[in-house]
């Protein structure tokens, strides 16, 4: 597609300049210069056409072979190595029982962290 624009922005650009020397050749008669007036629009409408035209072929190459597959989808090969993919993940440690035997050194108070007494010591001053 890259290939196909510079090989039409290269050919407008040598039609361009054949049509500037054929003007300035012919003595550039007010009839004339309106016929190269009219060759110049469609000249460059042809180009943005032809242009827009092979980069509308590429995206819709693009979107069959797949390239802009929704997330939803997933291909074949995805789902194999998703299924061949081993899991090494850590089971989640159980919590931690505290034994009874010292709970009668905490008493009735909650516990708190370090942090938390330096907060509650400035938040009392």
């Amino acid at each position: 597609t890259a290939l196909f624009i510079v090989t039409v922005s290269a050919v407008h650009g040598e039609f361009v300049e054949f049509l500037r020397i054929d003007q300035e050749l012919s003595g550039a008669s007010a009839p004339l210069a309106s016929q190269v007036r009219v060759w110049l629009v469609f000249s460059y409408l042809g180009k943005f056409a032809l242009i827009l035209l092979s980069t509308g072929a590429w995206l819709f190459y693009l979107k069959h072979k797949g390239c802009f597959a929704n997330s939803k989808q997933t291909s074949a090969s995805d789902r194999v190595l998703v299924s061949a993919t081993v899991r090494t993940e850590k089971p989640e440690p159980a919590p931690t029982r505290f034994s009874e035997e010292f709970e009668f050194l905490r008493g009735d108070r909650p516990l708190r962290s370090r942090g938390q007494a330096i907060l509650d010591a400035k938040s009392a001053a």
